[in-house]
């Protein structure tokens, strides 16, 4: 488990406002199917702003193979709360087959675009 405390990141959150604290728990599959909810809950709050505008309909279609992905065995997540156990932040993944395609297509189309802003990123060793 990680406690952060980060005075930049209060001002970027409304749920942040109160919080003194932010705890970062690392999770398995398993855990992170337990807490699919939570996930979509921080997931939804954060992409719903610009420059991502991400609707109901958005998220739901986000989250519609988080399951199968959490079954993967060497999926990894991590779910930031309030100290009142409010989600503010995730992250969530696995690592891809060498025979995987997309995703070359996909950093090759990546480009910050016009009022792009650079987001602070914390890096946990899962």
């Amino acid at each position: 488990m990680v406690v952060v405390r980060d005075r930049r990141a209060r001002r970027r959150s409304p749920a942040l406002t109160e919080a003194r604290e932010i705890i970062v728990e690392p999770l398995d599959g398993a855990a992170a199917a337990h807490a699919e909810e939570a996930f979509r809950h921080a997931y939804a709050s954060v992409f719903a702003e610009p420059p991502y505008n991400e609707s109901e309909d958005d998220v739901a279609a986000a989250f519609r193979r988080f399951r199968s992905q959490t079954r993967k065995p060497a999926f990894r997540g991590a779910l930031a709360r309030t100290e009142s156990g409010d989600p503010v932040g995730l992250a969530y993944g696995y690592p891809l087959s060498a025979r995987t395609r997309w995703w070359d297509r996909k950093v090759g189309e990546a480009r910050l675009w016009g009022g792009a802003m650079l987001h602070d990123v914390m890096v946990l060793d899962l």
